[in-house]
């Protein structure tokens, strides 16, 4: 307990640093508009664009809403938070932010999930996915991940502690304190490390089913009828995807293996003071980091996004 107390003190003590205020500051500042106004413009593409099949369109916006969500509710109050060395707002929204923090991130792990199940059943079964993904089930899908992202938030937040949410300094942000108790690791287990297992499996699979029928193509007539449909998009699909799943993996891992090496070693110092701080920055950056994959992967994305480009530039360059 009073190690605890001590680790508070001494990091609120980082935090009223000048240089670490105006530092923290800018780069969340930096992190919250990227996140913000690329979400903004994505959510206007994929309302605009109709090359997209119903049912991804449908899962995309979903992860897109779950991206600007984060930037909204979580980043930006972290920048106000950083530029004062401490929480800014009332006591009531530190519980509601500790909520969201948990809550948004069930609902990034359950729409990546959705998306992935979506581009799954695409390769597999690519003469009947439409009748086997259609809108309304999507639709559905996506209600559920919400769901579950609600669900998640409170039995991973308040439930599982008595205790009340805290500013964080090293996160610029306010969590409840983990319980390691079983309650805590069965929801953890269930609303995140599960979905993201099987999310894990599912990228790579259908990895390995696109490289199989490309390299069946380029020998010759598949044999499988499935396969007998144009299978470059598949792969180019598996591949962006699986992109998508290696930036979330960049942007988690480290925060995931910080909260392991804190529980072995329990470090509190300057270095790791600092430390925490990059991998919250690079945790959050998975809000933006996968338009430009959709973005470079979709040409359906990018050629409407040029068009709303060129409408809204005023100058000669747009407009190409």
């Amino acid at each position: 307990m009073n190690n605890s107390s001590i680790v508070i003190v001494d990091y609120n003590e980082y935090a009223q640093l000048p240089y670490i205020k105006a530092l923290f500051s800018t780069i969340l500042a930096l992190t919250s508009f990227l996140i913000i106004l690329g979400n903004i413009f994505s959510l206007i593409v994929l309302y605009r664009v109709r090359s997209i099949s119903e049912p991804t369109r449908i899962s995309m916006i979903s992860l897109t809403i779950a991206n600007l969500c984060s930037g909204l509710f979580r980043s930006s109050p972290g920048v106000f938070a950083a530029a004062m060395g401490r929480w800014p707002f009332r006591g009531q929204l530190c519980a509601v932010q500790g909520v969201l923090n948990h809550a948004l991130l069930t609902a990034c792990i359950w729409n990546l999930l959705v998306l992935c199940l979506d581009r799954f059943i695409a390769i597999l079964k690519p003469l009947r996915y439409h009748q086997i993904v259609t809108a309304k089930k999507a639709l559905l899908a996506v209600l559920i991940s919400w769901c579950l992202a609600v669900i998640g938030g409170f039995t991973m937040g308040p439930l599982q502690t008595r205790r009340p949410a805290h500013y964080m300094p090293e996160y610029c942000s306010c969590y409840y304190q983990f319980q390691f108790n079983p309650w805590f690791y069965v929801s953890f287990a269930t609303f995140v490390t599960v979905p993201y297992i099987v999310m894990f499996f599912l990228f790579t699979y259908m990895f390995v089913i696109a490289r199989r029928h490309a390299k069946r193509i380029q020998n010759g007539i598949p044999n499988n009828p499935e396969a007998q449909v144009k299978q470059p998009p598949a792969r180019k699909s598996a591949i962006t995807y699986a992109l998508v799943m290696l930036f979330f993996d960049i942007s988690i891992t480290p925060m995931l293996l910080l909260h392991t090496y804190n529980l072995i070693i329990r470090t509190r110092c300057y270095g790791h003071f600092v430390v925490t701080f990059v991998f919250t920055v690079l945790f959050h950056s998975f809000s933006f980091l996968c338009l430009p994959v959709f973005y470079k992967r979709t040409a359906a994305f990018r050629e409407e996004l040029y068009r709303i480009a060129a409408k809204i530039c005023p100058f000669k360059c747009c407009k190409v």
